[in-house]
């Protein structure tokens, strides 16, 4: 008996930071190239979306999601840090997304 393909969970959705990890955005991976509606709320709410170009052999699509701060380089000082994760961890909850992990990314990363 052949077995189904085993289907990724769609949308994939990580917060991701840099040192000194004071300032986190979402890394988003969708199949088929179908932004989840919440995107659009994040857009409304200030949020910067960068989507990458589709990737046919991939079947997928990448976006990061990030909020400019006041803080170096638009970073987040600690008072818009907190803010600006209890309104994203808001609209990811409202679309069942109550479990995002975090990724503090390394030099090797970046390479």
């Amino acid at each position: 008996m052949k077995r189904p393909p085993q289907r990724l969970p769609c949308p994939i959705v990580e917060w991701q930071a840099k040192s000194p990890y004071k300032t986190w955005g979402l890394h988003v991976t969708v199949l088929n190239a179908r932004q989840p509606a919440w995107f659009e709320e994040f857009r409304q709410a200030g949020w910067t979306i960068t989507v990458s170009p589709y990737s046919v052999d991939q079947c997928a699509q990448e976006a990061m999601i990030h909020k400019p701060g006041t803080d170096l380089f638009s970073g987040w000082t600690k008072v818009e840090a907190a803010r600006f994760l209890a309104e994203a961890e808001r609209i990811l909850r409202k679309h069942g997304l109550t479990k995002v992990p975090n990724r503090r990314l390394t030099p090797a990363d970046l390479l």
